[in-house]
């Protein structure tokens, strides 16, 4: 691959010998530098369990010598549990959300393919109608505004240059949070089909020399659209450039309220100076996932739906499935966003994959649907014809997915990673067979939050590294990014951390304590809100458990029992649910659980959320947290709506709306994947196809289980009672309220799973 600057490309396309020595062969030799000043510390990581760590609970027992001693001892011994018992919380939410999203578009889309290929197909197509578009002279050609004062992408090429991108930084910098000044379409997308362009030249797996950069290189992990931690490496290391470029590992998106921004600088960069940036592709970077997360939410918020946004919708998915899975650092480190698998056979069986017909992971049955031709295969991804087109897909899941067990697992071999739901988690001596078999050294990955941003496991060889500081709330955990300096650090560089919302510690103790006690409490209250959710999907499952456990309706049970029914009725939330106990539910000194008190708090949340009688607006808030797709522009058709749901609850039937809130993914993902033109309206044949993606599930179920199936007289009947306006076409309130008052329709969603695996869509216990 050529290059098209007149710089020197750092890109080894022969793998040449390389002048500079980066044979780090152990992580553990680097130095840790944190980014912030001395002054600024975060207080519960910092201060409390620092000092328990260091004196341990056995050395300050015989240090203490007064009260005081004995009880700053046990606050500080407390605060640690608190914030230890509130992380397993958070982690266990974001598995179960991660585990329960890849099954649930795992499942429908398969179903998708079996009964409506020709929606999944007509996506296909906005390609190549991009691609005439394209030769048109668009996006160029669209006109903006004469009242536009927002960032522009310069007309001449030679202007698209780091000017360009600092300008797009302070841009955005400034209009952080608010997109009254968004920037215009014609802009984003020239960026954008810039970026696409280029990542469609790139290898699968991307080898670079640092001989030519000083010996330099940054590397950053996940940062799930958290803008601010971006920020604050720029500002702390500085920008990437081609003296030393950036490696972006994966998970630019999701679940942070700015990934769009962080794709768009990353984008410009690339364009701009092209071997100053490169990017893998993560887990989340994959239309499927996205879909379930916040991505797609806050791309259509941003750019609502229209014929040019809808070119931006595709173009970014597009740019998901071409991006690199792995990037070589002078054939020493590998970089790649989950790790290492026994499906991978060599570094040259993953070079070969061609990764673009790959949109989503979720699903082998979509690589036929975007198949990748000559025309913009990358020149050395031909694939082997001796290895079966499912195992690729295998591979690169397993690639996105994996996760490293800990050095004292007795595993040998890889094991399925049944925390996530996908790929697999290695053992130590998988890591280092298959960095020997591959003459490399090290392994960088990352894809899991961890306290210091960093962890260094399988004796020295695989460092994750995490780059979202704060990723739960409440100074959780610190950001960290490596820094090869390979000339300079006889270590071959240093590993940053760096916390965006640390606070100033306080000189006197008491405020100390204040100051963590608050911290603390709002970690766990964000922790037990996730956890609460989540029970929320499983409220009449937890009721029939716990009264099977209490026949005499004593609204008590006993710790044993209590567990139990927790493990069985949430399987996928992975708690010490007796430890638990007490953040759920009333616990009594003869070790007997009062599980009313947690059936009573997720019954108010539930009413407090579908109770139209009290609440006039109540059907608006109800639609509009089912699907981000609710236009409360429409003033008409959400009145007739919210009548609907005000109608429900008044008539004392709340379990309508229940089902409705259980299957929000669900329903959300489905009317998206069948809004093929992005209207965000259905019309009769996009609903024909919804209602045989739904038969075509209830079919798997067992045949005592099954229930009527829908037919193209019941299509008619909801759509005539769907269509308020009579325009032939409904939108997504109309879509969710009447389909989930259809009692077949319930049915069909309702129907318990064939198997574990299809518990993310087919059952409501779950959702």
């Amino acid at each position: 691959m050529g290059c098209s600057s007149s710089k020197q490309c750092p890109i080894e396309e022969n793998k040449p010998e390389v002048s500079v020595e980066s044979n780090i062969l152990d992580w553990r030799k680097l130095e840790i530098r944190p980014l912030d000043e001395p002054l600024r510390r975060k207080l519960s990581q910092r201060t409390f369990s620092t000092l328990f760590e260091e004196e341990g609970s056995h050395q300050i027992s015989e240090k203490v010598n007064d009260e005081k001693s004995w009880e700053q001892q046990n606050i500080v011994e407390s605060f640690r549990k608190r914030r230890e018992m509130a992380k397993i919380m958070h982690e266990a939410a974001e598995y179960a959300e991660e585990r329960n999203g890849a099954s649930t578009v795992s499942i429908l889309l398969e179903a998708l393919k079996e009964v409506a290929p020709q929606v999944l197909e007509k996506r296909h197509l906005r390609k190549e109608k991009i691609d005439e578009l394209r030769a048109s002279g668009w996006p160029e050609n669209l006109v903006v505004d004469q009242d536009y004062n927002g960032f522009r992408v310069p007309p001449s090429s030679e202007q698209i240059n780091r000017d360009m991108v600092l300008e797009l930084i302070r841009h955005i910098e400034k209009k952080q949070g608010s997109f009254a000044e968004k920037i215009h379409i014609k802009f984003m997308l020239t960026i954008v089909l810039k970026f696409l362009d280029h990542v469609r030249t790139q290898p699968t797996v991307v080898h670079v020399s640092t001989a030519l950069t000083k010996g330099q290189c940054v590397v950053i992990g996940d940062l799930h659209g958290q803008l601010p931690d971006l920020l604050r490496i720029f500002h702390g290391i500085g920008f990437p450039s081609y003296e030393r470029p950036f490696i972006f590992n994966g998970d630019l998106i999701d679940r942070g309220p700015s990934s769009l921004e962080i794709l768009l600088i990353v984008a410009a960069f690339a364009i701009a100076e092209p071997y100053s940036v490169y990017v893998n592709r993560g887990n989340h970077e994959d239309f499927g996932v996205c879909g379930v997360y916040t991505f797609a939410h806050e791309l259509e918020t941003k750019y609502p739906k229209s014929e040019e946004n809808q070119c931006l919708h595709e173009v970014i998915e597009q740019i998901f499935a071409y991006l690199p899975i792995a990037c070589v650092i002078d054939r020493n480190i590998l970089i790649i966003h989950g790790g290492l698998s026994d499906k991978i056979r060599d570094l040259d069986h993953l070079a070969n994959i061609q990764r673009g017909g790959y949109k989503s992971l979720m699903t082998p049955a979509l690589k036929g649907l975007f198949p990748t031709t000559k025309k913009n295969s990358p020149k050395n991804s031909s694939s082997p014809k001796n290895i079966p087109q499912h195992s690729v897909h295998d591979v690169l899941k397993d690639c996105l997915w994996s996760d490293p067990l800990p050095d004292d697992s007795n595993e040998s071999i890889c094991i399925p990673n049944d925390t996530r739901g996908a790929g697999v988690k290695f053992p130590k001596n998988i890591t280092t067979n298959w960095l020997n078999a591959n003459e490399l050294g090290v392994l960088l990955r990352s894809h899991q939050c961890v306290d210091h941003g960093y962890e260094i496991q399988h004796d020295g060889k695989c460092l994750t590294l995490f780059s979202a500081s704060n990723y739960y709330g409440h100074e959780h955990n610190d950001g960290a990014v490596l820094v090869l300096d390979l000339l300079a650090n006889k270590n071959g560089g240093y590993i940053a951390t760096y916390n965006v919302t640390i606070t100033a510690s306080s000189k006197d103790d008491e405020n100390i304590y204040v100051q963590e006690e608050e911290s603390i409490s709002a970690f766990e209250k964000s922790a037990l809100s996730r956890i609460h959710k989540t029970l929320l999907d499983h409220r009449r499952e937890l009721v029939d458990a716990f009264e099977k456990r209490d026949p005499q309706h004593t609204g008590m049970i006993s710790l044993d029992d209590w567990d139990e029914v927790m493990r069985a009725t949430v399987p996928h939330l992975k708690l010490p649910w007796r430890e638990c106990a007490p953040q759920f539910a009333r616990t009594q000194d003869d070790n007997s659980v009062r599980y009313k008190h947690l059936l009573n708090s997720l019954r108010r949340s539930l009413r407090s959320s579908f109770k139209a009688q009290q609440n006039a607006q109540n059907g608006q808030l109800f639609c509009s947290t089912l699907s981000d797709n609710f236009d409360t522009k429409d003033q008409e058709q959400s009145n007739s709506i919210n009548e609907r749901f005000s109608s429900i609850s008044m008539s004392g039937d709340e379990h309508q709306a229940e089902e409705v809130f259980r299957m929000r993914r669900e329903l959300n993902l489905l009317f998206n994947v069948l809004d093929v033109d992005a209207s965000g309206t259905l019309t009769r044949q996009d609903l024909i196809y919804s209602v045989d993606v739904l038969n075509k599930m209830n079919a798997k179920v067992p045949n005592g289980q099954k229930k009527r199936k829908f037919t193209k007289q019941d299509v008619d009947k909801l759509l005539k009672h769907l269509d308020v306006d009579g325009n032939g076409s409904i939108t997504f309130a109309e879509f969710a309220a009447t389909l989930m008052q259809n009692e077949s329709t319930r049915d069909v969603l309702a129907s318990p799973p064939t198997s574990p695996r299809n518990s993310g869509i087919s059952s409501f216990a779950s959702t």
